[in-house]
């Protein structure tokens, strides 16, 4: 089986757009980080976000397909950490939320960044990953 990685994608409205609220002079994208290939021992997750969310870290357990999922708004790139608990101990995983996003954009056949027939939506999720990496 593959190893454990983080993944993200923007949760998108019908047409493919990135959905997002505009609070102020930030736009607060609606995201989904998820761990790909987590070990079917997984019994639960902690997710460490940035300190500047009021709930930063938050702990979760697999979905009935053993899916680990966290739902999360943001404006900006930072470090993501998730520690998953297993039977065997416990598997640290970090990477950039940008990063994450770049690798669920990847892995969607229906999202490319740059260069698809799918036209405004591209456009789309390639600004608002633009947008995540500068802030």
């Amino acid at each position: 089986m593959p190893d454990p990685r983080l993944i993200a994608n923007f949760r998108t409205d019908a047409r493919g757009v990135p959905k997002f609220k505009d609070r102020g002079r930030r736009r607060h994208y609606k995201i989904v980080i998820e761990v790909e290939n987590p070990p079917k021992d997984t019994y639960a997750a902690t997710f460490s976000l940035d300190p500047s969310y009021y709930d930063s870290l938050r702990e979760i357990t697999p979905d009935e397909a053993g899916a680990i999922r966290l739902a999360i708004s943001s404006y900006g790139d930072y470090a993501v950490a998730v520690k998953l608990r297993t039977s065997k101990g416990v598997i640290e995983l970090n990477q950039s939320l940008a990063r994450s996003l770049r690798e669920g954009i990847r892995r969607s056949p229906a999202l490319t960044v740059a260069g698809g027939d799918t036209g405004s939506s591209d456009d789309a999720v390639a600004d608002a990953l633009d947008y995540i990496a500068r802030h």
